[in-house]
């Protein structure tokens, strides 16, 4: 169990290089700089190498209680920025679990589509890119969270921290975001649809203006 769990861990760094290799966005390379020294961590490793030894269980649920751990730790701290770090935690421990339960190739999307979960993380986002992925909805986070932060450098629209909104819609079902003022739409109407596309070219349009003014006069 024990190999298996460092198969899995060399494998979730070799996962991470090649996303860094190819995104451009330094928000996303610095905060997969981190989730790298996670991976590394001491304490992390030795504590789920401890579990698997003495109390004789699988990799996968010694890793998992290890991060759970250490995840309720940074949820108690005051400090916004440091309980993020519960969320690059249990993303890192997802980036490991996909080896060791062997579903790494989970995220196989072959068109555009609007990710919609309860908990969305960074890494998410960059194994959809920007170029299948339309918007972000989540029940939970908020603007200043990791992900969110993602999105924007992404030029992604996202939505989160509606905890009313339930998933009581199939996957396909046609969905809208308006990551501007936070609404999030499930069937739109016709009408809905053409209102948010006309939201989205004056927007477009509003960058095109500013980005004419910006350089030297």
């Amino acid at each position: 169990e024990i190999q298996r769990f460092h198969r899995a861990l060399r494998l979730a760094r070799g996962d991470l290089e090649q996303t860094t290799g190819t995104v451009s966005h330094q928000f996303a390379k610095e905060l997969f700089d981190i989730y790298a020294v996670l991976l590394s961590d001491a304490e992390l490793v030795q504590s789920t190498e401890r579990m698997i030894t003495s109390q004789c269980i699988a990799a996968e649920s010694a890793w998992e209680e290890t991060i759970r751990n250490q995840s309720l730790l940074y949820r108690g701290i005051e400090d916004p920025i440091l309980r993020e770090r519960a969320l690059d935690l249990r993303d890192v421990g997802q980036l490991v679990l996909r080896h060791l339960l062997d579903s790494a190739n989970y995220c196989r999307v072959r068109y555009p589509v609007v990710l919609v979960g309860h908990e969305i993380f960074p890494s998410h986002l960059m194994n959809l890119g920007k170029e299948l992925l339309l918007g972000v909805y989540s029940t939970s986070g908020s603007p200043a969270s990791h992900t969110a932060i993602l999105a924007r450098a992404m030029g992604v629209p996202m939505v989160s921290g509606m905890a009313h909104h339930t998933f009581d819609f199939p996957s396909g079902t046609t969905v809208a975001v308006d990551g501007n003022v936070g609404e999030f739409y499930v069937n739109p109407s016709a009408e809905t649809v053409e209102q948010l596309q006309q939201r989205q070219s004056w927007r477009q349009q509003a960058m095109g203006a500013v980005s004419a003014t910006e350089g030297p006069i």
